[in-house]
């Protein structure tokens, strides 16, 4: 969830309270159930960011488009 842009207050293996908020705020921004639970639609959500964040990420180390 941090590697797109939700401050899960560190990566250390841990569903704790500020990753069950950041998985929240996830779930209200893309109006799916806010119930904090990362079943499937949240991790499909998840992966989509992922992907998104890899196609722009390869994009920047392409360098301008000319």
């Amino acid at each position: 969830m941090s590697l797109v842009g939700f401050d899960v207050g560190g990566v250390d293996a841990r569903y704790g309270a500020k990753t069950q908020s950041a998985v929240k705020d996830l779930q209200q921004r893309f109006q799916v159930t806010i119930d904090g639970v990362i079943g499937l639609q949240t991790w499909a959500i998840i992966d989509a960011l992922e992907d998104e964040r890899a196609i722009i990420d390869g994009l920047e180390d392409e360098g301008p488009v000319v």
